[in-house]
């Protein structure tokens, strides 16, 4: 098989008649032995069809098997010359790929090398592919076939855009003129007056708008241009001629019309690096265009679309500056939201210290603390860095940028973060106690306890008396269980050093109470009462008049036996601090279980020094009382001081609440206190009836007793309409909270919580 079939069959693909064409043969023929000629004939003429129709491939399917039925040269002649007409008419159709294109002509040229206008065409697509040597090739072989084509002008120019020497042709005058038009376009030495007639394609305005603009750079002949454009009837002008027709509309100052003349070049295809230069120009004068009348979104709907085509660092900047006024318009309004947003788009094109800046504070605006100190940390990197730049930022400067940001991760409880941020700031200032300060509390957050013991007494070398310094670490001291242990008295050490210099720091009391209270709970836990009594003791010895000590000191004792000792320290912790309801609540529970005659000399003058206590005080005064089953006259005393504060100005409970609080205390105990349970259910119905707290109770024992939810749905909703109707607000807020809970699935009423711990939340 010669090189020639080959290279036809290797384009033409498949094989084998197409239906349709088997249809017109059994028609023809019927039942008949077909005709060989006949059916050569027929499917060369339905390969023709094919064609006009532009469907190759099966023309070219035709013709492969018209070809197998060729007993001639003749024959085989038409088969050739068919095919090569289908191979030029794919190659040439633009729906196909450059180098299927480049292909098919070539294999047009090789079927019939003949035929002129097949080189011409694939010589332009050589010319396309940047093969211009190639071009020259068919150009000179197609003006040595024919004498009447183009074929010597356009070897010419092809010789020309490829920098060779001219071939010695013999051009008509239109064509020599036209050549030397295009020469002195491509050497630069063009003069306005130099364009001789006649020209081709009747395109002298558009070449003596090209040689005016060449002559002079100024020149912006539009009007020329379009003229000459006209002539392709519009959508016939080649690219080259619509790219011009912009550049003189840019010389003009014409936007508008410059990009769309610019964009219909590159939509027929005229895409040289030089016309994303121009839309780049282009882009940014209309970008900066609008800039100068503070058109800031028009600014953005100019650029951002060229930018996803081009790379133009200037436009880049006029963009990210648009953005940059609208977050500034937005945060003039508080709002931070779109100010964020605006500044974050504007980064986006254009990062700097002061975007970063900017978008640090609409972040802290928006409560984005993580966010926020990553912006710092942006500010702190593109810091100038030379101190005579005029936003140099010193060392204290740069260190309190390191500090904020830490405070911003601190914000964010990211601890670790923090210390790192902290730690920079020390790198600058590195005896800036404060930001130490600062350090050690994050330290102590990440639970890196060593480190902040280290970083508080380097506070302290520089400082012995810094009282911040001495309560942190007596409090570290006193709350890592290890370190209690080991270093107690270091904590005692620091703390009495706090009170020494400021003897009401609250703190500082509390924190050496609360030492001395742990280290004795913990031996009264263990039955060791009269190690417990000492370290009270100690703790009074630095705090004699700490309520507190007195209180607790007053069990140790009262459990060895020594009540009259221990009657001492309850009234002494009483009168220490009598308008203190836990003081006072907790020496009177304690009085109940010793001498209920001291609980009755202690009551009136608790009702008279707490003068605005909450029902709450006295519930949980009965609730303690029945825990510790010290008898129901007391429990339902205390009920009653409870229900005694309705109405007061400073109770925001109704008596049906009190009621409700009191039932839930009592529900599901002992015989005794179903007994009280029972006579205050009988009490809501009586005193509020058309409360809903009735129903609210029921709602409660149908889910908790029976796991009736239904039942505890409809008594729900009665309760919710009688609260309503009655005002009831805060009662109908506990009837809301308890639908929510029970409903809530498996984190709900009988989740992992369990029913107690949501009771405790309903009602506490």
């Amino acid at each position: 098989m010669t090189k020639r079939k080959k290279r036809k069959k290797q384009a033409r693909g498949g094989a084998g008649i197409p239906p349709h064409a088997l249809q017109i043969i059994q028609r023809k023929f019927g039942g008949r032995r077909p005709d060989r000629a006949k059916v050569f004939s027929i499917l060369l003429q339905e390969a023709c069809r094919s064609l006009e129709k532009s469907q190759y491939d099966v023309a070219l399917e035709l013709v492969d098997q018209a070809e197998k039925l060729a007993r001639s040269d003749q024959e085989a002649q038409r088969c050739d010359s068919l095919s090569a007409e289908i191979f030029y008419e794919r190659g040439s159709d633009p729906e196909y790929t450059d180098q299927a294109s480049l292909d098919d002509l070539e294999f047009a040229v090789l079927l019939a090398p003949q035929k002129t206008r097949y080189r011409l065409q694939f010589a332009r697509a050589l010319i396309r592919d940047g093969q211009l040597d190639s071009a020259i090739h068919q150009y000179e072989t197609a003006s040595k076939d024919s004498a009447e084509t183009p074929a010597r002008f356009l070897w010419a120019v092809t010789a020309l855009k490829a920098d060779q020497s001219l071939p010695s042709v013999e051009l008509t005058p239109a064509e020599q003129n036209t050549l030397d038009a295009v020469q002195n376009l491509l050497t630069g030495h063009a003069k306005s007056n130099q364009l001789a007639e006649p020209v081709l394609d009747s395109s002298q305005p558009l070449w003596e708008a090209l040689l005016e603009m060449q002559a002079d750079v100024e020149a912006a002949p539009i009007e020329s241009m379009e003229s000459a454009l006209s002539a392709w009837n519009g959508t016939q002008a080649p690219g080259a001629a619509r790219y011009y027709l912009g550049v003189s509309a840019l010389r003009a100052g014409d936007l508008d019309t410059a990009w769309q003349a610019l964009a219909d070049a590159q939509e027929v295809g005229y895409t040289p690096p030089w016309l994303n230069d121009n839309f780049s120009y282009l882009s940014r004068a209309q970008a900066i265009q609008r800039a100068a009348t503070e058109d800031w979104q028009g600014v953005i709907d100019v650029g951002e679309p060229a930018l996803q085509e081009i790379d133009d660092r200037i436009l880049a900047e006029t963009v990210s500056l648009a953005y940059f006024h609208l977050g500034y318009e937005a945060a003039r309004t508080d709002d931070w939201e779109t100010a964020a947003d605006r500044w974050r788009q504007a980064e986006g094109y254009d990062s700097n210290r002061y975007l970063a800046q900017n978008l640090a504070l609409a972040r802290e605006q928006r409560e984005d603390w993580k966010g926020a100190a990553e912006a710092w940390r942006d500010v702190i990197r593109r810091r100038p860095r030379k101190d005579d730049h005029p936003d140099y930022l010193d060392d204290n400067q740069v260190a309190g940028v390191w500090h904020h940001t830490a405070e911003c991760y601190q914000r964010a409880n990211i601890p670790s973060e923090a210390i790192t941020c902290h730690q920079n700031a020390l790198k600058y200032t590195p005896d800036d106690l404060e930001i130490r300060h600062e350090l050690s509390i994050a330290l102590i957050a990440n639970s890196q306890f060593e480190a902040a013991e280290n970083e508080l007494n380097r506070i302290l070398e520089r400082d012995a008396d810094d009282v911040k310094a001495l309560v942190r670490l007596g409090q570290l001291y006193r709350n890592d269980e290890w370190r209690s242990w080991r270093y107690g008295d270091r904590a005692v050490q620091a703390l009495d050093r706090v009170l020494e210099l400021d003897p009401k720091h609250e703190e500082a009391r509390e924190a050496l109470a609360d030492y001395f209270i742990e280290q004795g709970t913990r031996h009264m836990d263990w039955g060791r009462y009269s190690l417990a009594a000492e370290q009270f003791r100690q703790g009074l010895e630095h705090l004699p008049d700490y309520a507190w000590l007195h209180a607790r000191l007053g069990v140790a004792e009262r459990r060895q036996g020594n009540e009259e000792q221990a009657r001492e320290h309850f009234w002494t912790a009483y009168e220490l601090e009598p308008d203190r309801a836990s003081v006072a609540g907790y020496v009177l529970h304690e009085f109940l279980h010793m001498d209920e005659t001291e609980a009755e000399r202690l009551l009136p003058r608790i009702q008279s020094s707490l003068t605005h206590v909450l029902p709450r005080f006295w519930v949980d005064q009965g609730e303690r009382a029945l825990g510790c089953e010290l008898g129901t006259v007391w429990v339902e005393a205390f009920f009653e001081e409870a229900l005694a504060l309705a109405g007061e100005p400073w109770v925001s409970e109704t008596r049906a609440e009190i009621l409700v609080d009191i039932i839930m205390t009592l529900h599901g105990a002992d015989e005794g206190r179903t007994e009280l349970e029972r006579k205050y259910r009988e009490r809501i119905e009586r005193e509020a009836p058309n409360s809903g707290a009735k129903e609210l109770i029921d709602s409660l024992v149908a889910v908790l007793e029976r796991g009736n939810f239904d039942k505890a749905d409809r008594l729900l909703g009665k309760a919710r309409h009688k609260a309503r109707k009655a005002g009831e607000s805060g009662l109908l807020a506990k009837i809301e909270a308890f639908k929510e809970l029970i409903f809530a699935g498996p984190l709900g009423l009988f989740g992992p919580s369990g029913p107690g711990s949501i009771l405790e939340r309903l009602f506490r």
